[in-house]
């Protein structure tokens, strides 16, 4: 049978979860949540019920979910991720654990969890500050953003299974799961499949109310259920001819950085577009001659940046995700 238990004193937190409650239950056929803002300025949409259902069984499904298992809300009740997580919950006959979202959300557990969900800015905190209590979780997903190459490599001395998500807006949640440290492929959840258009993929889930959903992702199609993702059509840089997926870059270099870093294209006169290198923190931190070695030996001779940039703080969604967007921006050229 479906439980609350609140680990938090915020009134508006308990709030906001017995709000959507009640929108599940009333007789409309929509519930109003909020986008991430990673590809824009954040903004209220609606969701069909109908579809928020399906989706939700999908995802107990492939989990196996059974009554009376344990989940973790530290996300916003008011993004869909949030409100997502809580109707899993409902649906499936979960006891549902609210602790404020915050950082580091495992602070306020010392008791085992069945399934949680964060962003990689979550794990990333419960790794530098208590990463034992990872152990706690059986299965973790992370989603809202790619899972740094770093992350995972940090999280395999643990026990918990992590998951890392892929879908988007119009899927309502995840379309698709790829298990950490054992898989670089993303496996269809029950029901859905995928086909590509040149190399972009396009998502077929009539569930959902998606028949032929096209994408702006760029993929490897294994079959009709498992693909590889290359990164973002309209984050590809070209730079002389060269057309280069920032994420790949960005996976050559996760064992030289430890605080967050990106890569994205500038304007060049030149090359049309040139390859940047965004990093979080302070330039006395990095001799320049060691770290364009690292770069050199890490990457392709038309990957390596032309420039290197150092900024105090990425620009964030209000989820917390990076905004490339708007870090790339932070630099006028």
């Amino acid at each position: 049978m479906f439980k609350i238990n609140y680990l938090t004193k915020n009134s508006d937190l308990i709030a906001q979860v017995e709000d959507f409650i009640e929108q599940w239950e009333n007789s409309k056929t929509w519930i109003v949540a909020q986008t991430s803002g990673s590809t824009g300025v954040p903004k209220q949409i609606q969701l069909n019920k109908k579809k928020m259902r399906a989706s939700a069984l999908m995802t107990g499904a492939y989990f196996d979910f059974k009554p009376n298992q344990s989940v973790l809300l530290c996300l916003s009740p008011a993004t869909i991720g949030g409100k997502m997580l809580i109707l899993r919950a409902l649906l499936h006959g979960l006891i549902l654990w609210v602790v404020d979202p915050q950082r580091n959300p495992l602070k306020a557990i010392d008791f085992p969890i069945d399934f949680a969900s964060f962003v990689p800015m979550q794990v990333s905190a419960m790794l530098e500050e208590n990463p034992e209590k990872l152990n706690l979780v059986s299965k973790i997903l992370i989603g809202g953003a790619a899972v740094p190459t770093r992350i995972a490599q940090q999280l395999i001395p643990y026990q918990t299974a992590a998951f890392e998500s892929f879908g988007m807006t119009e899927t309502m949640s995840h379309v698709a799961l790829k298990q950490l440290n054992s898989t670089d492929t993303f496996e269809a959840l029950p029901g859905i499949n995928f086909s590509t258009e040149g190399d972009q993929l396009i998502i077929h889930a009539p569930q959902l109310g998606l028949p032929a959903l096209k994408t702006t992702d760029v993929v490897e199609l294994i079959d009709s259920t498992h693909f590889v993702w290359k990164g973002r059509a309209d984050f590809v840089i070209n730079s002389g001819g060269v057309k280069m997926h920032p994420e790949l870059i960005e996976k050559k270099l996760a064992h030289i950085f430890k605080d967050r870093y990106l890569v994205v294209g500038k304007p060049d006169p030149l090359l049309g577009e040139k390859v940047v290198l965004f990093i979080e923190g302070n330039s006395e931190a990095w001799n320049e001659n060691e770290l364009n070695i690292e770069l050199s030996t890490a990457l392709e001779r038309y990957e390596i940046p032309k420039k290197v940039y150092f900024v105090p703080r990425f620009a964030e969604t209000t989820s917390g995700k990076v905004n490339r967007w708007m870090t790339s921006a932070l630099i006028e050229e």
